[in-house]
């Protein structure tokens, strides 16, 4: 499709095709609609060394499925996935040894775009004021406390998420 929406859309195949060439398998018919499978708390993943190939059963559950995902960051050696219920982090050197853990609960970004790497280290605004997190230190570590008051002043503002930028 070319614009991004909850509309259906269909494929046409040629009477000729082999429906069963196809993962999933193409119906009898010759021509399919469209489905959507939402999950917004959902990572998916590729073959090795295959980007472009995405099986439709390689993906990882991020926490809670109430709690969509708000932004991702790779560091180095892991990937850090911000909810709005905490922050996790995936880890592994392939798709046999992916390991996920909660990093912090009590962090939760309060502007996406606020996000920055620096250092192999992720700085961001959160519920907690300005934080870091590595992959060395573990958990998150506020940063601001002692320019606190004028970091929470500009959450007032009506158009604070979109506005911040890292």
């Amino acid at each position: 499709s070319r614009v991004l929406s909850d509309v259906s859309f269909y494929v046409k195949r040629g009477v000729s095709t082999n429906p069963a060439a196809f993962n999933p398998k193409l119906p009898g018919t010759n021509t399919e609609v469209s489905s959507n499978t939402t999950a917004p708390n959902r990572i998916y993943y590729s073959k090795v060394s295959q980007p472009e190939a995405v099986p439709a059963i390689n993906y990882i559950d991020v926490g809670s499925k109430d709690s969509p995902i708000v932004r991702i960051a790779a560091l180095r050696n892991s990937l850090l996935i911000f909810k709005t219920d905490g922050i996790y982090r995936i880890s592994g050197t392939d798709t046999s040894n992916f390991v996920l853990n909660l990093e912090d609960s009590s962090a939760i970004i309060t502007a996406p775009d606020s996000l920055a790497i620096l250092n192999n280290e992720i700085y961001f605004l959160s519920t907690q004021g300005a934080v870091v997190v590595s992959e060395s230190s573990g958990n998150p570590r506020v940063i601001s406390r002692d320019i606190e008051d004028l970091i929470l002043k500009p959450r007032t503002f009506a158009s604070y998420q979109s506005a911040t930028f890292g």
